[in-house]
């Protein structure tokens, strides 16, 4: 486990920066402190989680599933769990590793049955 106070700084500095209308590079900003909150703690996994979302808003695919993979290492609420293996499971799918992503998706729906993303 690393610095998880430094950790949780970095990630509530980036939800702010997000929110900062008046900064036209709000989103690189953000992603730099979301990426700090991973190398700070890298046990802290809903920091990998929100890399993985933000890799994904950028199209990086591979990189993405990497992050999603690395937040399945750390300890999460199941709900959270859930979710990163939702995003994992699409993510896979348009890597066209089908029979993983699938199987990342049931186990979704095995965690958290409401999941609506992971039912479409």
């Amino acid at each position: 486990m690393g610095n998880r106070q430094a950790a949780i700084g970095f990630f509530n500095q980036g939800v702010a920066a997000l929110q900062d209308q008046a900064n036209q590079q709000r989103k690189e900003h953000a992603f730099n402190l979301f990426v700090s909150a991973c190398h700070a703690d890298p046990s802290f996994g809903e920091a990998f989680y929100q890399n993985g979302c933000n890799l994904w808003d950028y199209t990086l695919t591979a990189a993405s599933v990497a992050s999603f993979r690395k937040a399945l290492e750390c300890e999460m609420p199941n709900r959270l769990r859930a979710k990163t293996f939702c995003n994992l499971g699409w993510q896979l799918h348009q890597l066209g590793q089908i029979a993983e992503g699938r199987a990342a998706t049931e186990e979704a729906l095995r965690l958290d049955s409401s999941l609506t993303t992971a039912w479409t």
